[in-house]
């Protein structure tokens, strides 16, 4: 098959595509991975068909992005900026491109913030599937959104319910740039579309509980982690790795993309 992945985002939203598109090539397909321009190098190197869409993204744009992003206090206000500042830039653009990427594609894989991706597809009469790597995006009648206690079914409808009038200027946002590029509206989620065919939950089990009422539509993969044999550590990293060898090894938890910059507040010794 043919197969196009398509993904935004930084390289918490890129990596699992690797694995992804590793898999699926080694199984026969034909992969072609499209996103932003910044992520080509690391495609290319691993010997995975990458295509740039949309406008040049710079690690320095994303930082700008983030770090404006990280002085909101509310998750959906800062989903809201980046959805605006990164995922529809020049969206007529992006657009095009993703017509031209997914034209002779037998199925797409599209990342759940990737809008024009997923409507390239619809465009073309593609089947489409959608990725999510967050599980309580996905709405449940069995647990509220994070952080809210379980207080029982009735509850967890209302705080479900909350979550989509909060995500209102988002869409709005998003149906107004899909309405200018002349396509059909369509139902949009909370922080990303769900495919009405197929949503992969590219997730580990040991992290979230199943929900129940979830359809079968949605189906829970597994993280996807892709390792690369070949990989060499920045000498620099290296010589902190020699420095740091033994038993008092250090062990480092990131936040991936998530802007903080108050560096002392995400930093603890290792106490283990």
């Amino acid at each position: 098959m043919k197969i196009v992945l398509t993904t935004v985002g930084t390289t918490g939203d890129v990596q699992p595509y690797f694995a992804l598109a590793g898999a699926l090539k080694k199984r026969g397909h034909e992969v072609r991975v499209a996103s932003h321009d910044l992520h080509a190098e690391r495609f290319q190197r691993a010997g995975i068909d990458f295509t740039p869409v949309g406008p040049s993204v710079t690690v320095a744009a994303l930082n700008a992005i983030f770090e404006e992003a990280r002085k909101v206090d509310d998750p959906l206000k800062h989903f809201d900026l980046v959805v605006k500042k990164l995922f529809l830039a020049d969206p007529a653009r992006s657009f095009r491109e993703h017509v031209e990427v997914s034209k002779d594609a037998d199925v797409v894989v599209c990342h759940r913030y990737d809008y024009l991706g997923q409507e390239a597809a619809i465009k073309n009469g593609k089947r489409w599937i959608s990725v999510t790597l967050v599980p309580n995006l996905i709405p449940s009648k069995d647990i509220p959104p994070y952080p809210f206690e379980n207080t029982g079914r009735w509850w967890t409808q209302v705080l479900w319910e909350a979550l989509r009038y909060k995500s209102r200027a988002t869409n709005r946002a998003v149906a107004a740039a899909l309405k200018a590029l002349g396509v059909p509206p369509r139902e949009l989620g909370i922080a990303g579309v769900e495919s009405p065919h197929l949503n992969l939950i590219a997730a580990s089990q040991a992290l979230f509980d199943l929900r129940p009422s979830w359809p079968k539509d949605q189906v829970v993969t597994g993280s996807w982690v892709f390792e690369e044999p070949n990989y060499q550590p920045p000498p620099a990293l290296e010589e902190f790795f020699a420095a740091h060898a033994g038993a008092d090894a250090p062990l480092v938890i990131t936040f991936g993309s998530m802007g903080e910059a108050n560096i002392a507040k995400t930093t603890v010794p290792n106490t283990v």
